[in-house]
């Protein structure tokens, strides 16, 4: 299990970064282009600062995260 650091919507894809430095990158199934988060600069620079590792999924695999739940890798 793996615990979720932070998530990060970002219209087209969602990026799931973990607590041991692996990011997820997941595209979805179809674009949303929701508001633009308040927090949303912050949570970029700490996905690119802190990934040791990506993985890149062309679909959702992972559907309702949050951050600070687990996930099953």
């Amino acid at each position: 299990m793996a615990r979720v650091k932070v998530f990060l919507d970002a219209g087209c894809s969602k990026q799931i970064l973990l607590e041991d430095g692996r990011c997820i990158i997941q595209v979805k199934d179809k674009c949303s282009l929701p508001r633009v988060p308040r927090d949303f600069r912050e949570k970029c620079d700490l996905i690119t600062r802190e990934t040791k590792q990506q993985i890149f999924l062309s679909g959702e695999l992972f559907k309702d995260i949050r951050e600070g739940c687990d996930l099953e890798i």
